[in-house]
């Protein structure tokens, strides 16, 4: 069967059932989540300005997921969900499973520092790289999750470093009314997957914590390619990831504290090269966040947050080697809106970030910086927007980066947003630090710069949400390596980190939906277009996808829930552009379809003797078509590609009980 016929075929099963299931007895068609469609468009936001905020209002490219989008597809991990994202391909990069999420194909090395995670409004920052994410992307446990933010764009001016193309923001859930709820899920599937989670919630009076665990164990899939010494090999890919959240809130008081841990069979972390009869044939990644804060409202003008924060990241390359770094940040934060339509935020951020091991000079490294935005408000249908954040690591000349906008709402479903708005990534301890024969640090990096214009038409409308946006970046002082010759070493030289020379510029189109069709009958999706060019005049200098589409079809009532999702990724540039010398030892990198599928059912609404509030049985199934994913060698181009991406079906069974 085709792609088109398979595609077809979903959607037409949705419908029917849509058809038959809306003509029986309405105690077994009632809304299966608590919040209509028209209640998840109007949800407040505060991921653009520090602030809650109407989507159409908010100073921001932004895509909301809801926590009925994240439960109606198929997803096992927080990397999974991001994927559906508008201009977003979760990527496997050098030897690092499922590390980067790239947006608008402005990612360039094997780390994600070009992202900024947050959790509940705080950073949490890898302090090695700025964007070993790829434990927090398999781990973190997503039935805790009410909602996920992502500003498409920079958000350094509030957020600082790695706010460069993307800012994503997980909002965790938490109890409305005094009581304990308590939810569990497990799952197995083919390849030997067991997973399990534990979700609670309490609240009583002023106190309310909220608690997820997770455990995800899997034999993987069969991955085989040539590294980059010829060695040809297949293995597999086995993994497991351990991910908690704590959230605790009294008063006035915070705390978000997380823990994600992934082990997965992986490359030699050095050579980058198939090592099986090593001692130590997995990676180990383990991440700790500690986020306190304190929060006080002087009266209905002006506020005050203050946030200490404790992050560290753990790399086990063997048993006696490991890579180490931890920050320690201080935040303040007022919010002053003196009338309705003027707020004022401004805040200081300090730094400091220690690292050791064998592979660093033992240092620390201090950064402060100061931000400012204001919002001016002309009637509640234009809004003009400025900032600026001044960014001053240790060693380097201190640096404005600005913001502006303007945000028009013609009238109650029309609106526009025309936005600029610089951002910065700073040189983190693999870059100013490392101590390798190979490989040496630079304190002095300048931070990496991105510059983007954005311009959107929405429409809003009670059932359906439509958006249109350009954009154009460019980027620059991006951090590399460069060979410095010294006879004295055994390979004859060196490799330098430096800001290297010339820019990237990007431009694109990106079309996003939401829509209901019905009362029970929801579709989301996207179309994206976007090319890049670097100064030397190659187009798609980036290798990633220039085309994007991605849709999903959902069905949901009390009974039964049914979610369809496919995602496009459009063929991508060869390395050869970029390296004419590139060895062709892989399989060439070709457009390809992500198709999933999810089917819930609601035992609890089909028998009245199960006495728990919700009780479902699943079946999900992930790269349906079975496809074996190869991309381009981007972050090296010394390999036409390198580590698949996916490789055959992945499929599950579950049971969840809300308690």
């Amino acid at each position: 069967m085709s792609m088109k016929k398979k595609l077809l075929f979903a959607l037409v099963i949705l419908l029917n059932a849509h058809l038959i299931l809306s003509q029986a007895d309405s105690s077994l068609t009632d809304d299966l989540f608590d919040l209509s469609f028209e209640e998840l468009l109007n949800v407040k936001i505060s991921v653009a300005s520090k602030s809650a905020e109407a989507l159409e209002d908010a100073p921001g490219i932004i895509t909301i997921i809801s926590q009925e989008e994240i439960q109606g597809y198929a997803a096992n991990n927080l990397g999974d969900i991001l994927n559906r994202i508008t201009g977003a391909i979760l990527l496997s990069p050098n030897v690092f499973e499922q590390n980067v999420v790239a947006f608008r194909a402005q990612s360039v090395t094997p780390y994600d520092n070009h992202t900024l995670l947050m959790i509940n409004g705080r950073p949490v920052r890898d302090p090695i790289s700025g964007g070993w994410n790829g434990a927090f992307y398999n781990s973190f446990p997503i039935d805790i999750i009410e909602r996920i933010e992502v500003i498409r764009g920079p958000g350094s001016v509030l957020y600082g470093s790695c706010a460069f193309s993307a800012v994503i923001n997980i909002v965790t859930k938490t109890m409305d009314n005094d009581g304990v709820d308590v939810s569990a899920d497990m799952r197995l599937g083919n390849r030997n997957t067991f997973k399990q989670d534990l979700s609670a919630y309490f609240k009583n009076e002023d106190f309310k914590f909220t608690l997820g665990i997770s455990n995800y164990i899997t034999d993987g899939p069969v991955f085989s390619f040539t590294d980059y010494l010829g060695v040809d090999s297949t293995a597999n890919f086995d993994k497991r990831n351990l991910g908690a959240f704590l959230g605790i809130e009294y008063k006035d008081f915070s705390l978000n504290f997380h823990y994600v841990e992934s082990v997965g069979f992986g490359l030699d972390p050095v050579t980058n090269n198939w090592d099986l009869n090593s001692d130590f044939p997995h990676n180990n990644h383990q991440s700790v966040g500690v986020d306190l804060g304190y929060k006080k409202d002087f009266n209905k003008k002006l506020s005050w947050r203050n946030n200490v924060a404790f992050q560290s990241h753990k790399f086990l390359e063997s048993t006696d080697v490991d890579v180490f770094a931890y920050s320690l940040n201080f935040e303040s934060t007022l919010n002053y809106q003196p009338v309705d339509n003027f707020n004022l935020i401004s805040g200081l951020f300090l730094e400091n970030n220690i690292h050791h091991g064998i592979r660093f000079f033992d240092d620390e490294k201090y950064t402060i910086s100061a931000y400012a935005q204001l919002k001016y408000s002309i009637l509640p249908k234009f809004h003009f927007i400025a900032g600026l954040q001044l960014n001053k690591p240790e060693y380097i000349t201190a640096r404005l980066s600005p913001r502006a906008g303007f945000i028009a709402n013609f009238t109650k479903k029309l609106g526009l947003k025309l936005l600029f708005s610089e951002a910065f990534r700073n040189g983190y301890p693999l870059e100013t630090s490392f101590d390798l024969p190979v490989f040496r640090g630079n304190n002095e990096l300048k931070p990496e710069i991105i510059q983007t214009t954005e311009l959107q038409v929405f429409l809003h409308t009670r059932k359906t949400f439509v958006s249109l946006t350009g954009y154009y970046s460019l980027m620059d002082d991006l951090i590399g390596r460069k060979l410095f010759i010294d006879t004295s070493l055994v390979g004859g030289g060196y490799l330098k980190y430096i800001n290297e020379e010339g820019f990237y510029r990007f431009y694109g189109i990106e079309l996003e939906w939401k829509s209901a069709l019905s009362k029970h009958l929801s579709t989301k999706g996207s179309f994206t277009w976007q090319e890049n060019y670097n100064d030397r005049g190659i187009k798609n200098a980036g290798l990633h996808p220039n085309l994007m589409a991605k849709i999903g079809v959902q069905y949901q009532n009390r009974v039964l829930s049914m979610g369809v999702f496919n995602s496009y990724f459009g063929k991508t540039t060869q390395v050869t552009v970029l390296n004419p010398d590139v060895l062709y030892v892989n399989k060439v990198p070709k457009d390809f379809n992500l198709l999933s599928a999810k089917l819930s059912v609601n035992l609890s609404a089909l028998f009245n003797t199960l006495n728990v509030e919700k009780f479902l049985f699943y079946v999900q199934a992930q790269n349906i078509l079975g496809t074996d994913v190869r991309y381009p060698d981007y972050a090296t181009r010394r390999l036409n590609s390198f580590l698949p991406l996916y490789n055959g079906l992945g499929f599950e069974f579950g049971l969840h009980a809300d308690f």
